[in-house]
């Protein structure tokens, strides 16, 4: 668990992970945070969109949890191939291992239910706008030196 506190005096802890869980490590967990005034986000979308705050499009930071034979929040390119999030449990055609450790580029290489995007979990002294564009700005910042593996 990477829990930091980066509020530079201003209270609260983060929790940030870019390698992959699956949906029930995170589901029970998101819905705790919002209940009291927390969120979860997809840490791939919170860092791409400058400006961007989850008001504006509701649902496009969070990850979809409707069932579905596919990954509803693959990115193309984005997440890498490994034992956990690889469909070859499904049933998908995949070698094994050559992929493993390569960006994946088709849905049915992984499995529905992996959170490829990384995460990003912080509760209710965060969830403002000045106080997430204040997070955005060091996440981007140590993105910079060390790119989130989205794995």
């Amino acid at each position: 668990k990477k829990s930091h506190d980066c509020s530079n005096g201003m209270g609260g802890k983060l929790y940030i992970q870019d390698r992959g869980v699956s949906r029930w490590d995170t589901c029970a967990a998101e819905a705790c945070l919002e209940a009291f005034g927390g969120r979860l986000l997809k840490l791939s979308t919170f860092l791409e969109f400058a400006g961007y705050e989850p008001e504006t499009k509701p649902g496009r930071d969070c990850y979809t949890y409707l069932a579905s034979k596919t990954n509803l929040d693959f990115s193309p390119g984005m997440a890498t191939l490994t034992k956990y999030n690889s469909a070859v449990d499904n049933g998908a055609v995949i070698e094994m291992p050559s992929q493993l450790g390569e960006k994946v580029i088709d849905v049915e290489q992984v499995k529905p239910y992996s959170n490829l995007c990384g995460l990003l979990a912080f509760g209710e002294e965060w969830n403002t706008v000045e106080r997430r564009k204040v997070l955005r700005e060091a996440l981007r910042q140590a993105a910079q030196r060390h790119s989130p593996s989205y794995d």
